[in-house]
C-alpha cells in the first residue's frame, strides 16, 4: 500500500521571526500566539518584557490586569 503525505495547517508557524529563548515557555507562548487573543500569566520572569509590547498580535497580561482593564472599559461586571 502506498503511503500518502497529509499537509495540514500549522498554526504555530510564522512568517515572520520569532526570539525566545528556549525552555518549556516557549511551546505556551506559541500555542497562545496561534489560538488565543491574550495570555493571562503571572510569569514575570519569561513574560514580563512582553506585558506592555505583546508578541507580534498576542496581549500578554498578568490577569488582575486583564481584569482591571476590562472592568474600565465596560466589558466585565462584577457585583
Amino acid at each position: 500500500m502506498a503511503q500518502r503525505l497529509l499537509i495540514v495547517r500549522d498554526i504555530t508557524s510564522f512568517d515572520f521571526p520569532a526570539f525566545f529563548s528556549p525552555g518549556k515557555d516557549r511551546p505556551v507562548l506559541f500555542t497562545a500566539a496561534g489560538w488565543a487573543d491574550v495570555l493571562l500569566t503571572l510569569d514575570r520572569r519569561n513574560f514580563g518584557r512582553f506585558f506592555r509590547s505583546g508578541f507580534y498580535s498576542l496581549k500578554v497580561s498578568p490577569s488582575g490586569d486583564f481584569l482591571a482593564a476590562e472592568r474600565q472599559a465596560g466589558q466585565l461586571s462584577l457585583p
